[in-house]
């Protein structure tokens, strides 16, 4: 066999292989969705959802170790002040966490702080910090929060910082980022299919919408 020979071999194999490996997270994709679609609760698909996310993340981690520098650690919070949007299903699911775990003035607090934030954000690039972000520079839902905020991924934090006054886009670790996405349209698909017109919607203005709606009926 000559080498061009076992040179074309290897390559057909690897492209084999490559098609194998997307099949994954198309594969992903299709059967969280099938799942979300079985159930009808808001908070009951985000919770599959992130048990979902754990186990795949964890299967790429062991055999797919990935090789990018990561800069994001506790505090550096430079990304909580950057606008997100979010299915309709986190807002209910954030929701329901506020008004479990958060007292009445906690609440009318939490309110004027998204107020306050809807206010300060700015054109061109709607910057404004988090209501969510304490002032020990963690976030007060982590476990709840988003999953735009979980998929976030620097390599470098001075990029993060830049980016509140010039709006520079952030590079993103690519395996972790596509999985992310693909549960995120896995909720918005569901979203959808429900005839909710609002398949993604902005977290902040949403959340307070929420929230105001539920102090009304009181």
């Amino acid at each position: 066999m000559s080498f061009k020979t076992q040179v074309e071999k290897v390559a057909q194999q690897m492209q084999q292989v490559g098609i194998e490996y997307d099949k994954l997270f198309d594969n992903f994709g299709i059967k969280l969705y099938e799942k979300l679609s079985m159930k009808k609760g808001s908070c009951e698909q985000v919770d599959i959802v992130h048990k979902e996310l754990d186990e795949i993340l964890d299967a790429f981690s062991l055999y797919f170790p990935s090789k990018s520098v990561i800069a994001c650690q506790a505090k550096c919070s430079s990304c909580c002040s950057f606008p997100i949007h979010c299915p309709p299903q986190t807002i209910e699911h954030i929701a329901k966490h506020i008004e479990t775990n958060y007292s009445k003035e906690e609440i009318k607090n939490l309110i004027v702080a998204f107020h306050k934030n809807i206010k300060e954000r700015k054109a061109p690039y709607f910057r404004a910090t988090c209501p969510f972000l304490g002032e020990d520079k963690c976030c007060k839902i982590y476990e709840q929060r988003p999953l735009v905020c979980r998929w976030f991924t620097s390599p470098d934090a001075s990029l993060c910082e830049r980016s509140i006054q010039s709006g520079e886009t952030i590079p993103q670790q690519q395996t972790q980022h596509r999985i992310y996405q693909l549960a995120n349209t896995a909720l918005v698909l569901t979203s959808k299919n429900k005839e909710n017109d609002n398949a993604q919607v902005e977290f902040i203005p949403a959340i307070l919408q929420r929230l105001e709606e539920e102090k009304c009926e009181e």
